[in-house]
């Protein structure tokens, strides 16, 4: 029985050692394999057609762009009436454009049916590779691109705002309250409406942003919907900052506290945090390695901090970093501090995977950091300033 089961066991060890063998074969031929790319997409050509075109018909946007090593990954373009700053923009992956040759590639889409008629021009673009580097342009310069509309029934007002209030009046923290908008669009009608929210210091900021689907409607013009005051507000008058409406048309009505007060709520709170986390030390690991897209094991980052907050405690973080030169910027967006491991006093650790195996060589640094508490309150950090970390990637091939 014994000699069996040491027969089965040495059998597996050798299926593992066989196994681990060929992970690590793969793992080296794809190192060998991957050049570096660290620069951006070129644009040879962008135009439109057809070209006049009515509103509500299709109009095709075409580019040719080439990009030799990694190749291009994404494009937005973005589009304007100068005389009215209507805007429409086209943002999608290079899987959804089609095809149409050696670097050319098209995509359609419909003119607003209330676009004023007249030349809209590209404003600004922005083309990306595989290895993050972009592309950006803008009309500053000279003219990127245009076309003509021709429209009957252009919507070129903004909405109008009528009124902006808050009920009740009075909230203790954690409650909920309602914001009412009272505003209308005669042609086009309204699309969407975003109010941010800040407290007396101009902190804690908390937003609602959503399609008028979305919102409520009580009343003629008038829309509304709920929002939860933070459990570690603080006390004081809570006003309205920004103020963002959108008709269907592309107008859009902005306003700011810099304008006479917009609209304001009062808070009572028992347990107020206005202070934002602490950083105690910052670091990335490991100092060695080399960014690939798919080869898991090596091509991650540990990303450990020391942070504290007393009060409200830390809720969540962003971390960008660049290259030597501040280009391919990989950002890990926003990641809660829930999915982080607990490695010590009031320090989280989280292992964040890195996708450019186009990556240049050098030391790379973190360029910036985002640390928010449960409250709101947000402690930022530049790495321009001051290096925050750094980490060494070990590219393949010449820059």
């Amino acid at each position: 029985m014994d000699h069996f089961i040491n027969l089965i066991s040495n059998i597996m060890e050798s299926i593992i050692r066989i196994a681990l063998t060929f992970t690590i074969l793969a793992f080296c031929v794809n190192i060998i394999a991957q050049p570096i790319d660290t620069i951006p997409p070129t644009l040879n050509s962008i135009n439109f057609s057809p070209n006049p075109v009515n509103v509500e018909d299709s109009i095709n946007l075409q580019l040719n762009v080439t990009d030799n090593i990694s190749g291009v990954d994404w494009i937005q373009v973005d589009i304007v009436n100068a005389d009215t700053n209507q805007y429409q923009f086209i943002s999608a992956s290079i899987d959804d454009f089609a095809s149409e040759g050696s670097n050319d590639y098209s995509k359609k889409f419909k003119i607003n049916p209330w676009a004023k008629g007249g030349q809209w021009h590209v404003q600004s673009l922005f083309i990306h590779d595989k290895a993050m580097n972009i592309l950006y342009q803008d009309d500053s310069a000279s003219a990127i691109a245009t076309f003509a509309v021709i429209s009957s029934t252009p919507d070129t007002t903004a909405p109008q705002l009528n009124n902006v209030y808050f009920e009740p009046g009075s909230v203790n923290n954690g409650d909920s309250i309602t914001v009412f908008i009272n505003t209308e669009d005669i042609l086009s009608g309204i699309d969407n409406i975003q109010v941010d929210i800040v407290n007396p210091i101009g902190e804690q900021r908390t937003y609602l942003s959503k399609s008028v689907s979305d919102w409520a409607v009580p009343g003629t013009n008038l829309y509304s919907n709920k929002l939860k005051i933070s459990d570690y507000a603080i006390n004081g008058e809570w006003y309205v900052s920004d103020l963002f409406i959108h008709d269907n048309a592309g107008n859009m009505l902005y306003l700011s506290d810099s304008l006479p007060s917009i609209a304001s709520f009062n808070v009572t709170s028992d347990s107020p945090d206005g202070t934002a986390p602490v950083l105690n030390y910052f670091n990335v690991e490991p100092q060695q390695g080399v960014l690939f897209p798919t080869q898991f094991q090596g091509d991650a980052l540990y990303i450990t901090m020391g942070v504290e907050d007393d009060l409200s405690g830390i809720d969540k973080f962003q971390v960008d970093i660049v290259n030597p030169y501040g280009g391919q910027e990989i950002s890990t967006s926003t990641i809660s501090i829930d999915s982080c491991w607990i490695t010590g006093n009031n320090e989280y650790t989280r292992l964040w995977p890195i996708f450019n195996e186009f990556a240049i060589s050098g030391e790379w640094y973190v360029s910036s950091l985002y640390i928010y508490d449960r409250a709101g309150n947000l402690l930022f950090l530049d790495g321009a300033d001051t290096t925050l970390a750094t980490f060494y990637v070990s590219g393949v091939g010449e820059p």
